[in-house]
């Protein structure tokens, strides 16, 4: 992807200086400038042969448009009792920002902050999703890839061999989706003269999300029908968050409290599955489904209304000019508010609003041990506690015998009834110890230690490991050869038992995972081939999180003159984990790259710069071939 522009010579550059006077024995200096240009594409050689925009310029908001302005200003305005500073950039109507600082008398400071872009996002074809078992090969002429006879509401495709398909519908295939970001940053302190250790401040932000997205829902039991819709975007997310800081003397204390509201405004989306297909698919499937084409239109990615209430106290005791210790305490809830209707599972309805709670005790001591020698002893413990809804499994009878599947099996209705237990339902804590040593004049060596633990209440739910323990250790250099030239290393080294991992999530890896051919004479028998040799075989463990870690980095910044700097730095990282069936997991990484700074003048400079990445992770799978 490319993209040619002319950048237009600032037109005008205006710059305001009162000199200064006393009026009413108050000192005023204005200074402001503002700026005017554009850009001019050339050619629009950034979309692909079918149109579709690069992802290099999925953040450019003007790409295609012919022209357009760029204007920026900055005003600063200095009295005996006001201080501002204010500045902009207008590029186009997605792709603006702003700011300001203000101060009165030094009692009230504040400060904001507004941005706005465009995010251009992908379309999903779907044009891989086409394969199926037929006799029949014929598609209908909108689809070839959907078979005939496999509408939503068809309760027959005679010709089908296994009815095993797999096919798409893309109800929007010229659809262009992106969605525009805002968010406003509000900030007030206030100082009182009176007390000078108390503090007062009120924070606000406000963050929107509005345009398109993709959405995909499937069918499935009748076929594998994935369908792409365009989904509206109007999301808004508010932060209140008052605070007060108390300092007296030697012991600081602080509380603040965050309310937080997200609200979802557009509108739901609806789609209608596929019936059954085959007649031995009603047979065997009609009493396993919770729903299908029968049901009518039902909703699907949705996204629920919540609010977040976080309270956090901070204290902090300078026990002596060589000892500090500081403590903390945040407990936030999270509610969801969009499930509190009229209990109904299937659409995502339990009759109250679902909580997640979290508790989290901070403490840091931190000491001068002797001269060019600290020491930092840390911890954290935090609990997550998530409400467990009842999910009431839909008891479905057999369109063909008229039974419930607990019938079948001797277990009777609500046999499947379950409680949904969290997976974030946890406890973590965290240990640590870092120590700093100046060597020499210029030279400054880190090390830490950090012992990390984590023990899951619903493991056995999941299929995942109870817990998790983490040894993190790091030393680092930091050395000033003289003003001009500085360097960095650092190293790192985790090591971590029983990763977070997936039991029972592949086939054993031996020959065992290929004994399943497909289909032979009873097509439609699943407890005879597919389920021994493919679900009852998956009892090898993965994982894509190390057990192992090794980092390191390395980084320079040489000024050899005032008009000039540049910094290279760069990075290694080697993951594994080879406590997984398999073959282990790897990952090797690599970022590095070099930077530039010509500084022409007060208000100038030109910046050059680059950066390779690459990444490669290696890892096995197990493919199962699906039928029916």
């Amino acid at each position: 992807m490319k993209k040619l522009y002319i950048s237009l010579l600032s037109l005008l550059a205006l710059m305001l200086a009162l000199v200064p006077g006393v009026l009413a024995e108050e000192e005023k200096t204005v200074e402001g400038q503002i700026s005017i240009g554009g850009t001019l594409t050339m050619d629009d050689i950034d979309n692909d042969e079918d149109g579709a925009v690069g992802l290099g310029s999925e953040y450019n908001s003007i790409i295609e448009k012919n022209r357009t302005w760029d204007l920026r200003g900055d005003l600063s305005l200095r009295t005996s009792q006001f201080d501002l500073d204010a500045e902009g950039h207008y590029q186009d109507g997605d792709d603006q920002e702003y700011g300001a600082i203000a101060s009165w008398g030094r009692i009230l400071n504040y400060k904001t902050d507004y941005n706005r872009f465009y995010h251009r996002l992908g379309h999903d074809e779907l044009t891989n999703l086409m394969a199926h078992i037929f006799k029949n090969t014929t598609g209908t002429a909108d689809n070839p890839a959907k078979p005939a006879g496999f509408g939503v509401g068809s309760l027959g495709a005679a010709a089908t061999v296994g009815s095993a398909a797999v096919y798409h519908t893309d109800h929007d295939p010229d659809a262009e989706y992106g969605i525009t970001y805002s968010v406003w940053n509000n900030s007030v302190k206030l100082n009182i003269p009176q007390f000078p250790g108390l503090k007062l401040g009120l924070d606000y932000r406000s963050q929107t999300r509005k345009g398109c997205d993709q959405a995909r829902t499937m069918s499935k039991c009748s076929a594998c029908h994935v369908e792409g819709y365009t989904k509206s975007i109007d999301e808004t997310t508010r932060d209140f968050k008052p605070k007060v800081a108390l300092s007296l003397g030697a012991i600081a204390l602080e509380y603040s409290f965050l309310h937080r509201e997200f609200e979802e405004d557009s509108s739901d989306m609806f789609n209608t599955y596929n019936k059954l297909a085959a007649p031995k698919h009603v047979k065997l499937f009609s009493d396993r489904l919770q729903f299908d084409g029968t049901n009518g239109p039902l909703p699907f990615n949705r996204m629920p209304n919540s609010t977040k209430d976080t309270h956090t106290v901070k204290a902090r005791w300078d026990l002596n000019s060589h000892n500090t210790v500081t403590a903390a305490f945040i407990y936030s809830k999270s509610t969801n508010e969009s499930v509190d209707h009229t209990y109904d599972p299937l659409v995502g309805y339990f009759g109250e609003e679902i909580e997640l709670e979290s508790k989290t005790f901070t403490g840091k001591w931190h000491s001068r041990l002797a001269r060019g020698i600290s020491l930092t002893v840390h911890g954290k413990y935090q609990t997550l506690d998530n409400d467990e809804p009842f999910v009431d499994v839909v008891d479905r009878a057999n369109l063909t015998t008229g039974a419930i599947l607990g019938d079948k099996y001797g277990v009777g209705a609500g046999y499947w009834d379950f409680k949904r237990r969290s997976g974030y339902d946890m406890d973590i804590t965290s240990l640590g110890v870092d120590v700093a040593w100046r060597v020499m004049r210029g030279m400054t060596i880190r090390a830490g230690y950090e012992f990390h633990y984590e023990d899951r209440d619903n493991a056995e739910y999941h299929h995942v490991p109870e817990d998790t323990t983490a040894h993190k250790f790091k030393i680092a250099a930091d050395y000033h050869l003289n003003h001009n030239l500085r360097f960095n290393f650092g190293y790192k080294l985790d090591l971590i038992n029983d990763a977070y991992a997936l039991h029972k999530a592949m086939c054993t890896p031996n020959s065992s995972f290929g004994a399943y051919a497909g289909p032979k004479t009873d097509l439609y028998t699943f407890d005879r081939s597919y389920r021994p040799t493919v679900y009852d075989a998956r009892t090898a463990e993965r994982s894509n999180q190390p057990n192992m870690v090794h980092e390191l980095s390395f980084k320079t910044n040489w000024s050899p003159f005032s008009l000039f700097s540049t910094n290279f730095y760069a990075k290694y990282r080697y993951s594994k984990n080879d406590d997984v069936d398999g073959r282990e997991w790897k990952e090797d990484l690599f970022n590095g790259g070099v930077n530039l700074v010509f500084n022409m003048g007060e208000k100038m400079a030109f910046t050059a710069g680059y950066n390779y990445f690459n990444n490669k992770t290696e890892s096995m799978y197990c493919i199962a071939i699906y039928d029916g």
